[in-house]
């Protein structure tokens, strides 16, 4: 993670793509295991499981990924939007074609506390359908949830170097790389913020 404070009122926060893609392989092992045991342990597993609509599995599954990609996405503007003065030509929404993923911007500043439910909302599209398919014996649920909550390796991060900043300071998109800018509340106040 790297932090420049040329200004001390005005602090960059980022990691790079390379260490997030190093964490995520780190911890990939770890959280398959932690996510997959209690199915097993409750449902068992077969190579039955795998394929409950017949060939269209493939297609249908890959179908639901692409809607979770960007209601991912739509998690994030909205939360930033409630409990903000954000407005919603403030919120970009894009497609990274290189990684080939939708991605959301911020223009505007907002409170730390908004940013960091911002950043939490999404993990909603991994633990809900992981929750579901845990109780229910629903192997592609799991499957997808588990597959949601890796992904959000991103997020995690961002949400790791928010921690030491308190929740009324300001908080901007990194237009080009993975974090933010960090505005100190009371020295260099963004239009979105509220006392």
């Amino acid at each position: 993670m790297e932090q420049n404070t040329s200004n001390s009122n005005y602090i960059e926060e980022t990691i790079s793509l390379s260490r997030v893609n190093l964490y995520s392989a780190i911890i990939f092992l770890p959280i398959i295991v932690v996510l997959t045991l209690p199915y097993y342990f409750e449902w068992g597993l077969s190579i039955s499981d795998f394929n409950p609509f017949g060939i269209s599995s493939s297609l249908i599954f890959l179908l639901f990924i692409i809607i979770g990609m960007f209601l991912h996405e739509f998690l994030h503007a909205i939360t930033w939007l409630i409990g903000s003065d954000l407005k919603w030509e403030e919120i970009q929404f894009g497609i990274k074609w290189k990684a080939m993923a939708p991605y959301v911007h911020c223009s505007s500043p907002m409170r730390v506390s908004n940013y960091r439910t911002g950043i939490l909302m999404p993990f909603l599209v991994g633990i809900l359908p992981y929750l579901f398919g845990l109780f229910w014996g629903r192997i592609w649920f799991t499957l997808y949830g588990m597959l949601f909550v890796i992904s959000a390796m991103g997020d995690f991060l961002s949400l790791t170097m928010l921690m030491k900043y308190k929740k009324q300071d300001l908080v901007k998109d990194h237009p080009d790389k993975i974090g933010f800018y960090i505005i100190k509340k009371g020295k260099k106040n963004g239009k979105n913020s509220r006392d």
